[in-house]
């Protein structure tokens, strides 16, 4: 069995491929430096399946590069609500114009 950045899922994915799913994960949170796992979904694309990223970020958040928060909320209905919030680590939210 290989490390996550090198398994997603049960396909042994290139290096190449890792690569640019984890480029574009951090993309994504530099355009948009806060927001959940479903959302980051949406910045990624709902073609490329978690199954194949979210190993690329546990790795990210393993390699202390991506931050995942537990957020309390009190929603309106008075019930206490935990969102998981995702962040880079080192604050940067401007991306360079490529």
């Amino acid at each position: 069995m290989g490390s996550p950045m090198e398994e997603a899922g049960s396909t042994v994915m290139s290096d190449n491929a890792v690569t640019t799913i984890r480029d574009k994960i951090l993309r994504v949170l530099k355009i948009y430096p806060r927001l959940s796992p479903s959302m980051l979904q949406i910045g990624l694309g709902t073609s490329l399946p978690p199954t194949i990223w979210r190993p690329i970020l546990s790795q990210l958040i393993e390699d202390n590069v991506v931050r995942q928060e537990e957020v309390p909320s009190l929603g309106a209905d008075g019930r206490n609500w935990n969102y998981q919030v995702l962040s880079l680590v080192n604050g940067q939210s401007q991306p360079s114009v490529d």
